[in-house]
């Protein structure tokens, strides 16, 4: 609280300057909180638009892998005749139909670009329909007749066309992001600015009415005092939240680099390989000897294998940044809808045991992300039990109820147990149990973020019982203050 007595007894010319000098400061406070609540408008309205931007250059890329998965599928049909060819020929034609539709949708803004997704989804129509006769000539004449098709040559001039329209949009789109990117820069300035402004002016304003107050009321001198000393708490105060959302401003940048980086910079030479090791499969693999089929095959799995690492890094990335959305949780409605999801994956098999489970405040997209990734590591390292078993549990520890999965697994030693929740870290050899070294980390992520624990208990060969708690009460930033459940 402002130390305000001290004034009350003022009246006079004393009393007419300090009113107007309370004028002036909320005149001041008002033009610096509009300044800054437009710069921060217009700093979002940029963020938008690189967003937008960043979205259309991975529906490009998307696009364009999704096209070499179609044509590639296509010829493998035509050469083999196998059905699996033509099935995912068929899946990736939707994909890249729906692909296209997005696309055409999100550069609306743009008539260039509109101009250049209508003409990709012409051609594209045209080599559809080229490869649908293709398909159809190998179905009823065999692979005679799908080389006859095939050796009109018109395709892959298609194909090149759409890919050069496409690079064309890319290049486009890479302008916009930099100029978009250096917009939102030069908003965010803008911001800082206005926000810098704000405190400069605070404190001239303090300044002044400290001078005033001393001159013309010395007897006041101890409340004079302490209105600098509160002045000084607020210019600290200002600097450390300026400080605060630098910071966070760095991290949100650093996260949305790692993150179109991942999207694209990774992603993108992960495809070509996948691609090119299978055209040279389709392709050239009656010359190759079993060796370099081997290792080919050696290639596909490892660059799947990281391109699944890359999209449970992106997870666990995303689970860290996702907004809570507090709600009552029915925990055991939540376990068992589960349970029933993996039924269709073979989890009968298992002998599982679902005790009462108390419900607890907590996001209930987040939870069910945590029950998903502690079943399926209790069925991974319990699958190849004879009599397979889960137990799942919880039990009320006074402010916290105390949630288990527990399995009758391999087990490992429990001195590395806290090792078991970190990112890409495994207790057990890739070879013997597959999995990226992410799904614990991600449960220990979304555990966390509810103000709980989580920790682990196993012996080797005996079992492991992975247990989490959450406290019965978690602020839910509403109106209405926290989510209570009763005992």
């Amino acid at each position: 609280m402002y130390p305000l007595e001290g004034f009350v007894v003022l009246h006079g010319k004393l009393g007419r300057t300090i009113g107007l000098g309370v004028v002036i400061a909320m005149a001041v406070a008002a033009s610096v909180s509009y300044a800054s609540l437009r710069s921060t408008t217009a700093a979002l309205e940029s963020a938008d638009w690189v967003a937008r931007t960043q979205e259309v250059l991975r529906l490009s890329h998307a696009v364009e892998a999704a096209l070499s998965e179609v044509e590639s599928s296509a010829r493998g049909f035509a050469l083999s005749g196998h059905g699996e060819y033509l099935e995912a020929h068929d899946r990736s034609t939707g994909e890249a139909r729906a692909l296209l539709d997005t696309l055409q949708a999100r550069v609306q803004d743009n008539p260039a670009q509109v101009d250049r997704v209508d003409r990709i989804v012409e051609i594209v129509s045209r080599r559809l329909d080229q490869l649908s006769r293709l398909i159809a000539a190998r179905d009823s004449g065999g692979l005679e007749a799908a080389s006859v098709e095939t050796s009109r040559g018109v395709g892959r001039q298609l194909m090149e066309e759409a890919r050069t329209i496409l690079m064309a949009l890319d290049a486009r789109e890479t302008e916009l992001l930099g100029m978009r990117a250096a917009d939102l820069q030069a908003r965010a300035v803008a911001a800082r600015r206005a926000v810098w402004a704000g405190a400069v002016a605070s404190t001239l304003l303090v300044i002044i009415g400290g001078a005033l107050v001393g001159r013309q009321l010395a007897a006041r001198q101890e409340a004079e005092q302490a209105l600098r000393r509160t002045a000084d708490e607020v210019q600290v105060l200002n600097v450390e939240l300026e400080r605060r959302v630098e910071e966070l401003s760095a991290v949100n940048r650093e996260l949305e680099t790692f993150s179109y980086s991942v999207s694209h910079d990774l992603r993108a030479p992960l495809r070509a390989i996948e691609g090119f090791t299978r055209i040279l499969e389709e392709d050239h693999g009656h010359r190759l000897g079993d060796e370099a089929l081997r290792v080919t095959g050696i290639v596909q799995a490892k660059t799947r294998f990281m391109g699944s690492l890359i999209d449970d890094l992106l997870a666990f990335s995303r689970f860290s940044r996702k907004e809570l959305e507090v709600e009552v949780v029915d925990m055991e409605r939540l376990v068992r809808g589960v349970l029933n999801e993996m039924s269709r994956q073979g989890i009968d098999r298992w002998r599982v045991t679902v005790e009462s489970l108390p419900t607890v405040p907590g996001d209930l997209a987040l939870l069910r992300q945590v029950w998903v990734n502690l079943l399926d590591n209790a069925c991974k390292f319990s699958g190849r039990r004879t009599e397979p078993s889960i137990d799942i549990g919880a039990s009320r520890n006074g402010a916290e109820v105390v949630y288990h999965v527990r399995d009758n697994g391999v087990g490992f030693d429990d001195t590395f147990a806290e090792k078991a929740f970190g990112v890409f870290q495994r207790l057990h050899r890739q070879e013997d149990f597959e999995g990226s070294g992410v799904g614990l980390a991600i449960v220990r992520r979304i555990v966390h973020r509810h103000g709980g624990r989580v920790w682990a208990q196993a012996r080797p060969d005996e079992g492991a019982t992975f247990s989490f708690a959450l406290p019965v009460a978690v602020a839910a930033m509403q109106a209405h203050g926290p989510i209570e459940v009763p005992a």
